[in-house]
């Protein structure tokens, strides 16, 4: 009995129901309230056979005026059915966290597509700034010695 107790608060918890699966929890809800109906009922009236007369009992049980069978299948019933929505609510929910996951993904994709890109020009511009001071030293040391005076200097030795 504590199972079905239990039942709502898993299934119907409001915290984690998305827009999509809306109309379900609503269909999924009537028939939780449906079965604990018929549960309801079904435990009064085992309780009100249990307190009445034994001979009144056996007689009623003999012509099956209670139809114990049929409320247990009615139960029996709407617990399938509470199953059946919760399996789609379920769907319903991991489709919807699926989507969320999907949509968190491709905006992490692109941000990180952004983050290389500034990477790699800033690892070019490094490289530019490094040929270039390379460049200016190999310049400043050739412009540090006077030709003519190295080609004399050459030619005397």
């Amino acid at each position: 009995m504590e199972w079905y107790w239990n039942l709502a608060l898993l299934l119907l918890n409001e915290n984690v129901v998305g827009e999509s699966s809306q109309k379900v929890r609503a269909k999924m809800e009537d028939t939780v309230v449906s079965l604990y109906t018929k549960l309801l009922e079904y435990q009064i009236k085992s309780v009100c056979v249990h307190n009445r007369n034994w001979l009144v009992t056996i007689g009623l049980n003999t012509i099956k005026f209670d139809n114990w069978g049929g409320k247990l299948k009615s139960i029996q019933d709407e617990e399938a059915q509470v199953n059946q929505f919760a399996k789609q609510y379920n769907s319903e929910l991991v489709k919807s966290t699926l989507h969320a996951t999907l949509q968190t993904t491709l905006s992490m994709d692109t941000k990180l597509g952004d983050m290389q890109d500034a990477i790699q020009e800033s690892s070019q511009e490094n490289a530019t700034r490094h040929r270039e001071a390379k460049d200016t030293e190999c310049l400043t040391q050739l412009c540090v010695t006077d030709p003519d005076a190295d080609k004399l200097r050459i030619e005397e030795k």
